[in-house]
């Protein structure tokens, strides 16, 4: 969720410019202070709704705050599992069966689901730029033209990775809690307000940090036959070693 709340805070409109609207590192109390341990692990996967014809997209972000880890990992829409791709299998039976193929394609557990809209997208990237760059960078993901579904996700991942690094560390932990509401508000989701509290002191402290957001890319091959993509076994062997 969590580092959902990550997002979140970039998305709603906290940009990395301007006074902090709510509490300080300095302002923690004790009381909150605790260890941080790997129980303070999680995952997201983002997907973002096609238009017209065009697939979704997916993105996947693990947070190992215990080890300053904050790693955003596209998924191709064509990644294949067990005869089915992961876009085909969202568009027939939505986010949670999209999750479960991507837990088994990956051999790895994801903690919660976030659906995107268009519309939601581009705003709450507006509200990030101070501008109307919202509708470019909507494009410049989900456009298709010339590229591989592959490389379409390896983009998306590092559009969202800088957005998160440009946003800056300090500003993201002061404004986690109140852009929170927002997100779950305005995206279909599985996190509740438990999540959140349970999570939210390790992001915050990892983002304190300096930790800076990474790009894994799934290595893989692709049929000529149908155009399914297949992730390699020692890539998302790679992943799990070094982000589970």
């Amino acid at each position: 969720m969590l580092t959902a709340a990550v997002m979140s805070v970039s998305f709603c409109g906290c940009s990395s410019s301007g006074s902090s609207s709510s509490s300080s590192a300095e302002q923690t109390s004790a009381a909150e202070e605790r260890e941080i341990n790997h129980s303070d692990d999680h995952s997201v996967l983002f997907i973002l709704e096609g238009a017209q014809e065009q697939p979704a997209t997916f993105l996947l972000m693990r947070s190992v705050p215990v080890d300053g880890e904050l790693v955003f990992a596209g998924i191709p829409s064509n990644a294949s599992y067990d005869e089915k791709t992961v876009g085909e299998l969202y568009e027939e039976k939505k986010a949670r069966a999209a999750v479960s193929l991507a837990e088994s394609m990956l051999d790895i557990s994801i903690d919660w689901f976030m659906e995107l809209s268009q519309d939601s997208f581009v705003q709450l990237c507006d509200m990030v730029s101070g501008g109307s760059s919202g509708r470019s960078i909507l494009e410049s993901i989900t456009s298709g033209e010339g590229v591989t579904e592959s490389q379409r996700a390896d983009n998306a991942a590092e559009i969202i990775s800088d957005m998160v690094e440009e946003a800056g560390g300090n500003y993201l932990a002061d404004n986690i809690d109140g852009a929170f509401s927002i997100l779950i508000r305005s995206t279909n989701n599985d996190i509740d307000q438990s999540d959140f509290d349970e999570k939210s002191y390790a992001i915050k402290s990892m983002l304190r940090s300096g930790a800076k957001p990474e790009k894994y890319s799934f290595e893989g091959t692709s049929t000529d036959s149908d155009f399914s993509f297949f992730i390699d076994e020692d890539s998302a062997a790679e992943f799990r070693e070094k982000y589970y």
